[in-house]
């Protein structure tokens, strides 16, 4: 059982590592459109500020949260795996089909 708690931890760090990543993503592409936006001001047209207006009007999730809610779901599977076994290998719960050590 033991190998299941520790491919949960792994999987984990492999969420938090992927949020993190998402997350300094994000960062860099706001300051990129700050400097778009900071362009734009001195074109004619002005493009990402008319998106950036309509996807403010409609009820748009940037994807940036939505990636990081998948992880997070992840996450909480991975601690619901690794408690289940924990309590298995301790015998706190006993499961039919799972054989015990005596």
């Amino acid at each position: 059982m033991i190998w299941i708690i520790v491919v949960a931890i792994v999987g984990i760090v492999f969420c938090i590592a992927l949020v993190m990543i998402i997350s300094s993503y994000k960062r860099l592409n706001s300051a990129k459109f700050k400097i778009i936006t900071l362009i734009e001001t001195r074109l004619p047209l002005k493009a990402y500020k008319a998106e950036d207006n309509y996807l403010k009007s409609t009820k748009h999730s940037p994807l940036s949260i939505i990636e990081c809610v998948v992880p997070a779901i992840i996450i909480v599977l991975y601690i619901a795996l690794a408690t289940g076994a924990l309590l298995i290998s301790l015998e706190l719960i006993n499961l039919p089909f799972i054989p015990s050590k005596a």
